[in-house]
């Protein structure tokens, strides 16, 4: 299990990054403020932030539990309720993931015997972004001692 001084220097690393890419974000992307009807967007401030939801996931990756409804239940409102006091259900915490988790898709640069098209103004600052990422990636590894490994052959499994 992950300890309580591992989860906030975490914690801090990721809100460290957090900050940083929403401010080039907006300074970069410069997005709507209402829709195409004239509503305006809401941007109403959660119980938990993009920060700590990302915690408690990059936290779960490398714990032991198997169940993500345990593990919050348990885990993050449980022993960690003092780290996460504003923790939420199981339910909401769930529907805040989509927001944190950016979507699946690659984005990398052309390589060799590519045929050369537009890509969305998105991938394109993200690409951009991708070193900054990766370097924050990294950091998590090597700062904060998540090595995470699975065995990726059977046999290698059977003997343990």
């Amino acid at each position: 299990m992950i300890t309580k001084d591992k989860v906030t220097e975490i914690f801090c690393i990721i809100d460290e990054f957090d900050k940083n890419l929403d401010g080039e974000l907006k300074r970069n992307l410069r997005l709507p403020i209402h829709n195409g009807n004239g509503k305006h967007y809401r941007n109403r401030k959660g119980r938990l932030s993009e920060s700590e939801v990302m915690t408690i996931l990059i936290c779960y990756h490398f714990g032991t539990y198997r169940n993500f409804k345990e593990y919050n239940q348990n885990c993050i409102r449980g022993c960690f309720y003092k780290e996460f006091p504003h923790a939420v259900s199981y339910n909401r915490l769930v529907g805040l993931m989509p927001r944190v988790l950016l979507s699946i898709q690659l984005v990398h640069g052309l390589k060799a015997k590519m045929k050369n098209k537009l890509i969305p103004m998105w991938d394109k600052i993200m690409l951009r972004k991708r070193y900054i990422i990766e370097c924050i990636n990294e950091l998590l590894k090597d700062k904060a001692n998540l090595v995470h490994s699975r065995h990726r052959s059977i046999r290698m499994i059977c003997h343990h």
